[in-house]
């Protein structure tokens, strides 16, 4: 665990970065009543999950929240009006890779096991836990809240998991939410990387409300004053439905991926989509990201789907995504990745494989073996 001095260091030196000044705190808490409101505070980073964030978080579920009786419910929200989260902070990981500084590089670890970490804490909350999706929800801002059950979108919400266009794969727990979508979204998320936006995220079920933009103030006023140490999951229900909008359950291109992602083999997948493509935008796009993608990211995230099903609980996949974790930060595909994306941005990746079927059934399955116990993610202190 990094000691003080270390995260004091790292809290000036991504205030440096992103211009919070040192008198801000990365995280705000505002105690109402019975409801906290917790606001991530880094909106020029647009709220990405840096260690020291992280530390405040874990620092939160070990004492306030699990032991303060007075607090009902926790309200998460992301300051700037861009962002609730936008993923991790993937530029810091890749700088200490580049350096070759094995001190510096302790963060390739140091990291997951505190984003992991605190995923599962948040998923084993006393408190409601409320989240307000408004602006881009990705990667790490899907972690700490996949499990909440009052996941609540706007007309600014913008959801995606597009992690295969930089080298990485579907992590923070989704080997076991992503399955459990219906048909086949879940696969259709990961692979391509689709938007959703506004009433898409209900329409999929990344998310369970719709509410105007303009509303979550009354909403939020509304829950301040109506929760209680008394109150439980349906009047809870029915002060958030007194604000959201009605919205139609199926997602309009539902069938057509149904039937595009179904088969036993990810070059089954791909070589229907390449036949069909030119038919429609829709059909067009998920091929062009699928081209892009890194391919060992591709073979990872259709194997993490279909094992993903037999997983029991969300604690299961968070260690099975930890695994094959170690696996992508021991290797060079993220950071190619990343270099295309936030620095040499006019490069194309040079991927490890050039195709899916390069890659042999061995090399997946070793991703996903059990680490060295010594090395294993440890989510004891939350069960």
């Amino acid at each position: 665990m990094l000691g003080r001095s270390a995260i004091r260091l790292n809290q000036l030196t991504n205030a440096m970065r992103f211009g919070v000044s040192q008198g801000e705190s990365l995280v705000l808490f505002e105690t109402q009543k019975n409801v906290q409101k917790v606001i991530l505070n880094r909106p020029k980073a647009l709220n990405a999950l840096d260690i020291p964030t992280l530390e405040v978080l874990l620092s939160k579920l070990r004492t306030e929240w699990r032991e303060n009786q007075q607090i009902k419910a926790l309200l998460f929200t992301g300051a700037g009006g861009k962002a609730f989260c936008a993923g991790g902070d993937i530029k810091t990981l890749y700088d200490a890779k580049i350096s070759g500084d094995p001190t510096k590089m302790k963060v390739l670890d140091e990291f997951f096991h505190r984003e992991f970490l605190t995923d599962y804490g948040m998923s084993k909350l006393k408190p409601f836990q409320i989240c307000f999706y408004d602006g881009i929800v990705m990667g790490g801002g899907v972690g700490i809240s996949s499990q909440c059950r009052y996941r609540i979108a706007t007309e600014t919400s913008m959801y995606a998991m597009p992690e295969a266009k930089i080298g990485l794969f579907t992590d923070i727990g989704a080997s076991y939410f992503l399955p459990r979508l219906r048909g086949r979204l879940g696969l259709w998320l990961g692979l391509t990387g689709a938007r959703l936006r506004g009433e898409e995220l209900v329409k999929v079920g990344v998310a369970d409300y719709f509410v105007p933009r303009e509303h979550l103030p009354l909403l939020e006023k509304a829950l301040i004053e109506e929760i209680n140490p008394s109150t439980d999951d349906k009047q809870l229900k029915t002060i958030i439905t007194r604000y959201t909008k009605a919205v139609p359950p199926e997602y309009p291109n539902e069938k057509l991926v149904d039937e595009l992602f179904k088969g036993e083999t990810l070059q089954e997948i791909v070589t229907r989509i390449e036949q069909r493509r030119g038919e429609s935008d829709f059909i067009e796009a998920m091929a062009k990201s699928i081209s892009e993608a890194s391919p060992i990211s591709l073979r990872i995230i259709f194997e993490q789907y279909r094992r993903g099903k037999q997983l029991k609980s969300f604690r299961e996949g968070l260690v099975s995504d930890f695994r094959v974790m170690q696996h992508f930060m021991a290797g060079r595909d993220f950071f190619e990745g990343v270099r295309c994306t936030l620095i040499d941005k006019k490069d194309k990746p040079n991927w490890t494989y050039k195709s899916i079927d390069q890659i042999s059934e061995q090399e997946i399955n070793r991703q996903f073996e059990p680490l060295d116990p010594s090395k294993e993610l440890d989510l004891k202190e939350f069960d």
